[in-house]
């Protein structure tokens, strides 16, 4: 089948909504389709007019006489052009005019027929009026279509059209040679000789092939569309058999079209976020004809009579393009005529929700996204805070390197109309705040269980959780050794325990199962406290000793700062596992609170370019006792803490960072703001 391609631009530049197909072609000679039929019975048509506005009225001037009677609906309540075929010499619809007024080639003829009867071996449905017409026609014989060109028959071959079935029939001609589609599978193609439809003749659908007797076919017409100096026949194909398979469900049956990504939203916003007003569908595009909110974006579910979709990019604030549930272009939203907008709402309230329904049987319909062959995203929205926590992202999901799962705050302007990302600030953003009463549990709150998972933009506010023992804000855990984790431009901050007097541990983030590879980026974390009686560990990040496997993690450009404990063991930025962990252009600074302070940096099996609080960064380019922080920092304030450099790091650490950008594993073009990163960097999330 062939390729689908974008439509074509509009013949006219009139304002308002641009035409669908086929009304935006400028090839398109005349169309017939059967809402513009009178009615049904006998006599009760003497013409059908031409809907491509070009004037072709089609008439009953030909051979026979009388307009084909209209029978009642047979397929999905359109009416359809009957010729009466059992009375010789039957009667004929004559095409109203000849190709080569056109004056072009290639031409294409699309109709979606059901053949009723057959009386004679080689029944006619589309050929000659006159005899200048020998280029191709289409017959039927015993087994099934055939395609005659110049007098002679080429074909038939399979796929055979059976009576009693409604199928679109495509016959294409180029000025050599001739092809005959059925349901856009090619059944009979071959060389038509030089004339074809230029000679001056008309084509005519009737009962009487070419004007002899005993060769009638009763055949049901429901629509004709026909094309003359078309410069893209595929396109052009491809464009009619989406229109069809909308109009005539399984007329021709089009093959799912994975678009390699499904967007379901993520956001607190209730009910319709939209404005309203009428929605078209053409080929993927959504064209609405009011405005929507700059906030309506990618992965919003647009509903109207009979479905929904889901936005998966936006040009403007009226046109978008859209998806279903599967990433596909389903009938439904591949052809649609203006429609009431019934509302535009998020996809999901919570990550929660995300994680439990993304993958039923009104969305992707499948835990495998390789087999699906999608990338799901979850956008999510600054609606305001998320309150949710405790969620396992992409558990029992499989994933694999080309179909993962993003969940990200859209911040371009192809997703949505005002950027959901954080500016490097608290509360700034889409932003998830658990609040619970842990009553003395352990809380591993943002869980990462699938091998290829990406985190991007986002802020997790750890701060309304009371009575945590152990607390872990975000847990990389169930990996397989093979995998390819991303933690890029993302805030935490305020995980705080307690009060406990059972030993706990609180940390950013743990890698429990650190697989091969995992990257973080461009972070900030702070105000880490630990307020166990217990005794237990602080630490920033670490691998955990209980790691089941091992592989290469990458730190890189994140800042650290405030951890705070008075008796659970202080420690640093480590690996207590096997793999590799490096850390480059990274600083820790802030160690409070009574229990003795720990290396910061702390075996760690590859660093350089760090830069700590303490004594312990080490390696090419690293720089120690740094602890004047509100030299740093644009605030240090409790609450309002903002980790922005007040200047860049060669002023105020006397050191700059390594350039990542052409890292091969965990490459660095971009700070916390999606600002770009200098060939010199600075050290930490912030380039300044």
């Amino acid at each position: 089948m062939s390729s689908r391609l974008p439509l074509k631009v509009p013949r006219s530049a009139a304002a308002g909504p641009p035409p669908v197909f086929p009304l935006s072609r400028s090839d398109l000679f005349y169309w017939f389709k059967p809402e513009d039929l009178a009615g049904a019975g006998v006599g009760a048509n003497t013409n059908w007019p031409d809907a491509s506005g070009n004037g072709n009225d089609l008439t009953s001037a030909g051979h026979g006489s009388g307009f084909p009677d209209i029978i009642a609906a047979v397929v999905d309540g359109f009416s359809a052009s009957r010729g009466d075929g059992v009375v010789f010499p039957g009667k004929m619809i004559q095409m109203p005019a000849s190709f080569a007024s056109a004056g072009a080639q290639p031409i294409i003829i699309f109709m979606v027929a059901r053949w009723v009867a057959q009386n004679g071996a080689n029944s006619g449905i589309l050929g000659s009026a006159t005899a200048a017409v020998t280029g191709p026609q289409i017959g039927t014989n015993t087994t099934g279509l055939q395609l005659i060109a110049a007098g002679s028959v080429i074909g038939p071959g399979p796929p055979a059209w059976a009576l009693g079935t409604v199928n679109l029939i495509t016959a294409i001609y180029d000025g050599v040679s001739s092809g005959l589609q059925i349901d856009g599978v090619t059944s009979i193609s071959g060389d038509a000789g030089t004339n074809g439809f230029t000679t001056g003749g008309r084509l005519a659908i009737h009962t009487n092939f070419a004007a002899a007797t005993g060769r009638e076919t009763e055949t049901d017409i429901l629509e004709v569309m026909a094309f003359a100096g078309v410069s893209d026949v595929a396109g052009c194909i491809a464009e009619a058999e989406v229109y069809f398979a909308a109009k005539y469900p399984g007329v021709p049956t089009l093959p799912p079209a994975p678009t390699g990504t499904v967007n379901f939203s993520i956001g607190t916003a209730a009910g319709d976020i939209g404005n309203g007003g009428n929605v078209q569908y053409s080929n993927g595009n959504a064209t609405f004809d009011t405005p929507q909110p700059d906030n309506v974006g990618i992965g919003d579910e647009i509903t109207i009579a009979g479905g929904s979709a889901f936005i998966s990019g936006r040009s403007s604030s009226t046109e978008y393009t859209v998806t279903n549930g599967a990433g596909n272009l389903p009938p439904d939203i591949l052809i649609k005529a203006f429609t009431p907008v019934i509302s535009i709402t998020r996809a999901f309230a919570s990550l929660t929700a995300a994680q439990a329904g993304s993958f039923d049987a009104s969305h992707i319909n499948s835990t495998n996204l390789l087999t699906a062959g999608v990338i799901l995203q979850w956008p999510v929205y600054n609606d305001g805070a998320i309150d949710d926590g405790d969620v396992a992202m992409g558990d029992l999901i499989d994933t694999g390197p080309s179909n993962y799962i993003r969940c990200f705050a859209p911040s371009l302007s192809s997703d949505v109309g005002i950027s959901q990302r954080h500016t490097g600030l608290a509360g700034t953003g889409a932003r998830f705040v658990y609040t619970a009463d842990l009553s003395n549990s352990n809380l591993r709150s943002y869980r990462i269980e699938t091998e290829y998972f990406r985190l991007e933009g986002l802020e997790f506010d750890c701060g309304s959780v009371t009575n945590a023992r152990g607390y872990i804000g975000i847990r990389i855990i169930n990996i397989a050794a093979t995998c390819d984790i991303l933690i890029d431009g993302c805030i935490v901050h305020d995980v705080v325990n307690g009060p406990t007097s059972s030993s706990s541990t609180c940390r950013f983030v743990e890698l429990f199962d650190a697989g091969d590879k995992i990257c973080i980026k461009n972070c900030f974390f702070y105000n880490l406290v630990n307020n166990s009686t217990g005794g237990g560990f602080l630490h920033p990040f670490r691998i955990d000793s209980s790691a089941s496997s091992s592989g290469d993690v990458f730190l890189y450009n994140c800042t650290f700062y405030f951890m705070e404990s008075d008796d659970a063991t202080k420690a640093g930025i480590q690996n207590g596992s096997s793999g590799t962990l490096t850390v480059r252009n990274c600083y820790a600074g802030g160690q409070f609170g009574t229990a003795s302070d720990a290396n910061l940096f702390s075996s760690i099996d590859v660093e350089d370019h760090n830069v700590s609080s303490d004594d312990s960064a080490s390696g090419t380019g690293s720089v120690i006792d740094e602890d004047t922080f509100a030299s740093y920092f644009d605030s240090i304030t409790p609450g309002s803490e903002d980790l922005h450099l007040l200047n860049d790091t060669p002023t105020i650490w006397v050191t700059n960072g390594v350039d990542l950008a052409a890292d091969p594993d965990c490459p660095v073009t971009q700070d916390i703001d999606l600002d770009a990163r200098a060939v010199t960097p600075d050290i930490g999330g912030d380039e300044f």
